[in-house]
């Protein structure tokens, strides 16, 4: 296998989606952005060279809103550096003013036209969503579908003119990467791609069908603010698959956890902001880089994909297959114990669930949790652990406590738990309280 060389990086590019730019969302998505650029030039710095370009997967703006594009300008022009290039595509909240032409005309207006001298298509394609160019001898191309309602929609022309560009690029580079961005993901690719199943407000389901046709395809997708701790964030099919984070806050799939602020929000949201750092080599070979700028650290080891072969073997590494019992192990919670604690609060007796951390060979995406009172099973309990919150999961929590009910007399409460990889695999269980 052809490894990357660090020291012939001839083009990097940064990758950020959902900055919602605006003033009334609880955080200053301005510092976010500034924080996100900073932190990634950082980064690129200590690879010796300067980043290229700055590529945004959609919702850039909260509302589409004149103000939020100027908001937008101002970060970008103030901070990024001579000759760095901006390139996005549009997402459905620059949609909700009813006027997406607006909110597209706006972002060029406070950019400047120095950022489209680039842009390969004309003024018609553009206003429709659409921007083709390339950079360091890659074709960068960002796509829009034609409805955001559910189900999201790519109508016959939309399909038939990406199509058509795809195909005549890889008649001209063969063996090149294509760098696609889209807002929504395919459905049942990355991680979060079948939030709510398929046809919902978070995927697509007719751009798949043009895609796979296209092995040298790298589409980015954004929407779904899913952290990028997990391994299914990146995904190899016909094409590769890769979601981008979120800039401003951060979600997961809805799991019926317990102690959210909402079905897919987690309580410490803003804590976050992750975005990836691409890097190409002089041979083609891609490598991609998970940052949390709001953290300062690097996300575990870099995704590395070999240049397109004609045979798809770069499409062999990151596939589904990672899951499987050949490549996975499941969790364990082997020499793992709990306890039940009790804890008197303004006259009443609040009890408390403890118990140890399993392990795994990546990281336990969540915890089960089936309660028992007086011996009788009560219901399930799922429980989100703490991966999006770390560098590496070795430095995930090494224990859980969680409130569960006030205590009632005369009843005994008890728990069997077990550990569940980002893969859907289960430990065995530890019993931790009075089940019998």
């Amino acid at each position: 296998m052809q490894k990357f060389d660090d020291k012939n990086i001839v083009f990097s590019f940064a990758v950020m989606t959902d900055v919602h730019m605006c003033d009334s969302m609880g955080f200053d998505s301005r510092y976010k952005l500034k924080n996100a650029i900073d932190y990634t030039n950082e980064i690129s710095a200590r690879d010796g060279r300067k980043l290229d370009a700055y590529c945004f997967v959609g919702d850039t703006l909260d509302r589409g809103l004149d103000y939020q594009a100027k908001m937008f300008g101002e970060v970008m022009l103030d901070n990024i550096k001579d000759n760095q290039k901006i390139f996005y595509c549009m997402g459905n909240h620059e949609r909700l003013n009813h006027d997406e032409k607006a909110a597209i005309l706006s972002i060029r207006k406070y950019l400047g036209e120095k950022y489209y001298e680039y842009d390969e298509e004309g003024e018609e394609e553009f206003l429709k969503g659409f921007r083709i160019t390339h950079m360091g001898g890659h074709l960068f191309f960002a796509i829009q579908s034609d409805d955001y309602d559910a189900p999201i929609k790519f109508n016959d022309d939309t399909l038939d003119y990406i199509d058509k560009k795809l195909s005549e690029e890889c008649k001209k580079n063969p063996d090149k990467y294509i760098f696609m961005f889209n807002h929504s993901m395919c459905y049942g690719t990355c991680y979060g791609s079948d939030l709510d199943g398929p046809d919902s407000l978070w995927n697509n389901t007719q751009l798949e069908r043009v895609l796979k046709k296209y092995p040298n395809v790298v589409i980015f997708g954004g929407h779904l603010h899913f952290p990028l701790n997990d391994e299914r964030t990146i995904m190899q099919t016909d094409f590769t698959s890769i979601g981008a984070g979120c800039v401003t806050y951060m979600a997961c799939e809805n799991g019926n956890y317990e102690f959210m602020s909402g079905r897919t929000t987690m309580r410490d949201m803003l804590l976050f902001s992750q975005n990836l750092l691409c890097e190409l080599d002089s041979e083609g070979n891609l490598k991609i880089r998970r940052l949390d700028c709001f953290n300062k650290w690097e996300i575990k080891e870099p995704w590395i994909l070999e240049s397109p072969k004609q045979n798809r073997e770069h499409l062999e590494k990151y596939t589904f297959d990672r899951g499987n019992d050949d490549n996975n192990k499941a969790p364990s919670m082997k020499g793992c114990s709990g306890t039940i604690n009790e804890e008197s609060d303004y006259g009443k007796v609040i009890m408390r669930v403890t118990f140890e951390s399993g392990t795994d060979d990546d990281l336990i995406h969540h915890y089960e949790l089936d309660s028992y009172e007086n011996g009788e099973f009560v219901k399930q309990r799922r429980v989100l652990s703490d991966f999006y919150k770390h560098r590496v999961p070795s430095d995930m929590r090494k224990s859980y406590t969680f409130r569960f009910a006030d205590k009632e007399e005369g009843k005994r409460y008890g728990f069997k738990i077990r550990a569940v990889d980002s893969w859907g695999k289960k430990s065995e269980e530890i019993v931790v309280g009075d089940i019998d």
